[in-house]
């Protein structure tokens, strides 16, 4: 009988490579950062913080999310003992010192996803900032792209970009909400790394572009103050804001900085009062404070892309959570007294328009990088179970792609399950192209080499199709057995390479993007801070030192918005004093 081959079927190496790339995209998954059962610290108010480690060995330390950088900070041990946010600064390896404000290095950075420490997320000389300023009381994780340099030739990627360049998450995108400590279940803040938490917010389709430095800003088009009793201002709803404006929003102040002319209708409505020495409206008085909790007031923010757009998002921020205290260490406070206060402050100049800590108690806000937008959500009180959705990188979008603009990806266990189910359907279809591609070879074999019996009951004879190649002498084309005892050889398959075909080493490279070595120019921001320096520049700082002793810091440019007070107090970018 002839010897038969069955070489593997040509799709097989195609089918093999899509089943690997969908498990590597399985495994690109978000990350969710710990809060350790809500740990609520703060002099401006109480917030929820993130727990991370930072240093080697790692230090404990709470941070707020910084929406508006992407350099991590901690306040040092040089005037302040408290263990919330503390970095000891003879820890962080490669340091130089700014000019009296804090220390900048190059240090690691760990998230621990588990108590037990065996998972964790540790990145290495991340960019890190230890603050001696006494009107700062907690750091922030930098949530921001753009890169940092400590010298002419070497630049380092934020955090964020490092975690998605490590295949660590799915893209360059972040869901983040302050949490609210004045509900009636405190809800901790929430904060994902390559992805958003649909259990925490309900979701609308509205987007919005992001800034040339990759910041969300968005059209502040209206506020209107509501109220279920008696307002200080009579019936029906009230209009504060009349004239729209472009806010930014920055988790690292905790204020609203607004036109003085919407800040005069706040006063005017609800009767705030500006006191000059403390830069604050004050709610001490208690006849004030009275007409302000009675009403059961509600601001509602409209936010659009642009004056009259249709499509807006409104959010509505109760009194209450606007409700907030502010002690030591801020400026003219002892360290025993403890101030209420309405956190609205006088912006100099339209650049200082920035929605603050206190807005993203009641607010969720989506960013993705890559797509540049974002979008901004009313969240869950109280938060349903936690449902993380993977924000999927476009370069690895491997289904139809969504209408432009829009900022939503598949959940992870969506991701999971398409993984697993194209891994069972690429094992079924491979065994059934197997199985039929040997059947159809059988059965044309048999074809092919059919015999015909001659009428000597010994060994059966196999002959062609044709009549010609036929014995002269046959009896019948039945197929009949050997006679017992028949002696019939036996056929030998050929050997069979059954060696693993190997698939090349060739891998997708990722396109860099032009902004992942450089910050671009801010045309429209004048973006300043304490924490970084004066102008519009990149910043600089003087060569890297090994040695632990400190030596001394340049201060130099950034391309960060800069602030013009040193702590959270005041938006972390901004051009010229608020006050």
């Amino acid at each position: 009988m002839a010897k038969l081959s069955s070489p593997p079927p040509p799709l097989l190496g195609p089918l093999v490579l899509i089943a690997l790339v969908t498990i590597t995209l399985a495994q690109k998954l978000p990350i969710q950062l710990p809060t350790d059962g809500a740990k609520w610290y703060g002099n401006d108010g109480t917030w929820s913080t993130a727990t991370l480690r930072l240093g080697n060995p790692s230090q404990v330390v709470y941070l707020l999310g910084g929406t508006s950088s992407s350099i991590t900070t901690a306040v040092g041990s040089t005037w302040c003992n408290d263990p919330h946010g503390v970095l000891i600064e003879p820890y962080l390896q490669w340091t130089t010192k700014d000019l009296g404000y804090g220390e900048f290095g190059r240090d690691s950075i760990k998230i621990l996803l588990d108590q037990s420490d065996k998972r964790n997320i540790t990145l290495a000389t991340q960019t890190i900032a230890t603050v001696n300023d006494t009107t700062q009381l907690l750091g922030t994780f930098g949530l921001g792209l753009n890169t940092r340099s400590f010298s002419n030739d070497e630049r380092y990627p934020s955090f964020m970009s490092t975690l998605f360049d490590s295949g660590m998450i799915p893209s360059r995108s972040y869901g983040y909400t302050a949490g609210n400590y004045f509900k009636t279940m405190r809800t901790p803040m929430d904060l994902v790394l390559g992805g958003t938490n649909l259990g925490r917010y309900s979701r609308n389709n509205v987007t919005f572009p992001l800034d040339a430095n990759r910041n969300p800003v968005v059209n502040l088009d209206s506020i209107q103050v509501s109220a279920t009793g008696t307002p200080p201002w009579g019936a029906g709803a009230y209009t504060l804001m009349v004239e729209p404006a472009q806010v930014m929003i920055d988790s690292e102040t905790p204020f609203l900085w607004l036109p003085v002319s919407a800040c005069r209708m706040f006063e005017q409505a609800l009767g705030l009062v500006w006191n000059s020495t403390m830069n604050l409206y004050l709610t001490n008085n208690d006849t004030l404070y009275k007409s302000l909790t009675g009403p059961n007031l509600t601001f509602t923010f409209t936010l659009n892309g642009q004056p009259g757009s249709p499509q807006s998002v409104d959010i509505a921020i109760p009194f209450t959570s606007l409700d907030l205290t502010i002690s030591w260490p801020y400026l003219n406070i002892s360290s025993t007294e403890t101030i209420r206060y309405f956190p609205l402050k006088r912006a100099s100049n339209e650049q200082q328009y920035t929605l603050g800590r206190a807005f993203l108690q009641e607010a969720y806000l989506a960013v993705d990088y890559d797509r540049g937008n974002f979008s901004v959500h009313t969240p869950y009180f109280p938060p349903r179970n936690d449902n993380i959705e993977a924000i999927i990188n476009p370069a690895d979008v491997v289904t139809p792609s969504k209408p432009k603009g829009s900022s939503s990806g598949l959940s992870t266990g969506a991701v999971i399950g398409i993984a697993i189910g194209i891994g069972f359907a690429v094992v079924a279809f491979i065994a059934a192209v197997i199985y039929f591609y040997r059947r159809r070879k059988a059965i044309r074999d048999r074809k092919t080499h059919s015999g015909i019996y001659n009428s000597d009951p010994g060994i059966p004879e196999a002959y062609g199709t044709s009549i010609a190649a036929k014995p002269p002498f046959y009896t019948s084309p039945i197929v009949e057995a050997p006679s017992e005892g028949a002696f019939i050889p036996r056929s030998e398959l050929t050997a069979v390479n059954l060696d693993p075909a190997e698939l090349d080493d060739t891998g997708r490279v990722r396109e860099r993007f032009s902004w992942e070595d450089t910050a671009p120019a801010d045309p429209g921001r004048n973006i300043q801070a304490p924490l970084l320096g004066q102008g519009e520049g990149v910043i600089e700082l003087s060569p890297v030192s090994q040695n632990p002793a400190i030596s001394p810091l340049l201060r130099q440019q950034t391309t960060e918005r800069p602030r013009s007070e040193a702590s959270p107090v005041s938006p972390a970018s901004r051009g010229s004093p608020r006050d």
